[in-house]
């Protein structure tokens, strides 16, 4: 079935919930019935069936807000543009999907703890030498994907220079990384570059002001780039105020970067979660 509306909201102490509104071809006079599907960092959590009345002119109705109610508990609020709301609670437990609708499936975990004949002699040595620069045993993600052999060696120049190389201030990339990684839940990203940023000037304050995210009436740098990378992770697109904003701080090429660089640690931390890639350090 197909998805007619989503919505996000971040759970403190899980991740980022998505809410996916999906259309089915059931329901009662009068009566539609829809499936409300649940996922915490892209694996499934809850779902359940919402029913609502069909209006005049037949159209679907849209999620306007999903929120974080007691407990944790989330709730998204369905309306139709006429302004008639459907309150929909979490259901206490996971309900079957009905026939049509596909769920969310964790995938199976790619083992990561691999040897020189998994990974080969030059990708062996590469995650090898990455594991002893974070000073770990094993650089996770690295050997996850240097089992794909030149889906990693083109990756690691790519991802090289967005994050050593770049034209950005190595500030702003740090910024960028650590609230995308707040935004997706990713403990991973967070992990290491809490630490990196560290020795670029984002202090333990600023690590907070990032993990807040922007100020309602905040209008410093900070602030700004913060609301241009959640619209971006939000909406997969930007405004034309944050595009104005992003010309009056960076010139054409930096510009094409940052959009770049909140695309590739957004999947970065998409990919992190699907293939469950554990830690490299202890929390």
């Amino acid at each position: 079935m197909s998805v007619i509306s989503i919505a996000t909201v971040f759970v403190p102490g899980k991740g980022l919930a998505v809410a996916h509104l999906k259309s089915l071809p059931s329901g009662t006079v009068g009566i539609r019935k829809y499936w409300l599907e649940y996922t915490i960092n892209q694996n499934l959590w809850q779902s359940h069936w919402v029913e609502v009345p069909v209006p005049a002119r037949g159209s679907h109705p849209q999620l306007v807000s999903l929120a974080v109610g007691d407990d944790n508990v989330l709730v998204a609020t369905v309306a139709y543009r006429s302004g008639a709301i459907v309150a929909a609670k979490l259901a206490s437990r996971q309900t079957t999907a009905p026939r049509g609708v596909t769920m969310t499936k964790s995938v199976e975990r790619v083992p990561s703890d691999r040897l020189l004949r998994d990974l080969g002699p030059i990708n062996w040595v590469i995650c090898r030498i990455a594991a002893r620069s974070v000073r770990a045993d094993h650089m996770h993600l690295f050997n996850v994907l240097g089992q794909h052999k030149l889906l990693f060696w083109t990756w690691l120049p790519f991802s090289g220079v967005l994050l050593g190389l770049g034209k950005l201030p190595r500030q702003d990339t740090e910024l960028v990384i650590l609230r995308v990684g707040r935004l997706r839940g990713c403990t991973y990203e967070l992990q290491h570059h809490s630490r990196i940023g560290k020795r670029y000037g984002l202090d333990d304050e600023l690590q907070r002001r990032i993990a807040a995210g922007p100020r309602p009436k905040g209008i410093s740098r900070e602030d700004t780039l913060l609301r241009i990378v959640d619209e971006f992770v939000m909406t997969r697109t930007l405004s034309s105020p944050s595009r104005k904003w992003l010309a009056y701080y960076y010139n054409r090429a930096q510009i094409i970067e940052f959009c770049t660089l909140v695309g590739q640690y957004d999947a970065l931390a998409a990919t992190i979660a699907a293939l469950q890639i554990p830690l490299d350090l202890p929390e």
